[in-house]
């Protein structure tokens, strides 16, 4: 463990701040229509995702169909402007170069719309984007051949209605009907890519440790796995160790840790001991955490 350092591991930083990396074309990221954005990343997600795979029911025909409206929303978070009329405007002028005939400004329409697109087609092409990037990820982009894997957490208010309330309440020191519903998201992040590999979401009262354990699935054994110091508890490394996933996080602000203890292993550098609690965290009850406390030869190492 190393007390004070700006730079936990140095092999680190060409992979988070000095390597460069292929740049993304500045037309793609500045692309101000539909039909250069299109033309940018519709290689990516070709427009088969969004045809109807299978006959629906009779429906009026839209304009903002599911194809059209994924891109205007698209080109709505890549904005620096995300307003819906800017988005709304794009589709105006993409459909004017269809020959298309006048078009409402008004936004309605649009809303209505992208809260139609389907959950689970939009999770798929994240997903499908997030392997490819994976899979192309070359030897030099990994720590000593290791896959470095990054968990971060953070929150979002919801709309104000009273299903979110129930679900999502908000934070307990607010009066009611004083603030809005908030949403707890923590997400598993590719250190060679920068690309969101999965997310799982709870409410405030879900600590972020307890969200993190629906994401082990997508940790495989010699995964480097990056955290903040959040994470950082007994329950928490020990289950890592167990799956043959190394951590680094930084010492949480409520262990306090003597350095002149332990084993010195070089600057900066000291292996020491940490004694497995007597009885299972509230945050990671359940009875793998459990028995694997129980179970537990001795103190676990962190280093």
């Amino acid at each position: 463990m190393r007390p004070s350092a700006t730079d936990p591991v140095p092999a680190f930083g060409p992979l988070l701040f000095g390597r460069a990396r292929d740049k993304v074309p500045a037309h793609a990221l500045q692309a101000e229509s539909i039909a250069e954005l299109r033309q940018s990343f519709g290689r990516l997600i070709p427009d088969a995702r969004w045809y109807r795979q299978a006959p629906a029911p009779p429906s009026r025909q839209r304009l903002f169909s599911p194809l059209i409206t994924f891109w205007a929303f698209l080109s709505q978070v890549l904005s620096v402007d995300a307003a819906c009329r800017t988005a709304v405007r794009k589709v105006q002028a993409w459909w004017a170069l269809q020959g298309g005939g006048p078009m409402s400004p008004n936004t309605s329409a649009y809303c209505q719309a992208r809260a139609r697109l389907c959950d689970e087609r939009l999770e798929a092409i994240q997903q499908e984007l997030a392997q490819g990037l994976e899979r192309n990820v070359s030897s030099t982009q990994l720590w000593l051949g290791r896959r470095v894997k990054i968990v971060d957490g953070t929150a979002c208010s919801l709309p104000d209605t009273v299903r979110n309330q129930a679900v999502y309440p908000q934070p307990s020191n607010q009066k009611p009907g004083c603030g809005f519903p908030m949403l707890k998201l923590v997400g598993l992040f590719s250190l060679a890519t920068g690309a969101l590999l999965h997310a799982v979401y709870g409410s405030l009262r879900v600590h972020d440790v307890q969200l993190l354990r629906q994401l082990w699935s997508a940790l495989t054994k010699g995964d480097v796995l990056l955290a903040d110091r959040g994470f950082c508890s007994f329950g928490c490394l020990a289950m890592l160790q167990q799956a043959g996933i190394d951590s680094l996080m930084r010492l949480h602000q409520r262990r306090s840790v003597n350095f002149r203890r332990g084993k010195r292993l070089g600057k900066d550098d000291r292996l020491v001991a940490w004694t497995k609690p007597s009885r299972c965290p509230c945050m990671l009850q359940s009875g793998a955490v459990c028995g694997l406390a129980r179970d537990a030869d001795g103190p676990a190492t962190a280093r």
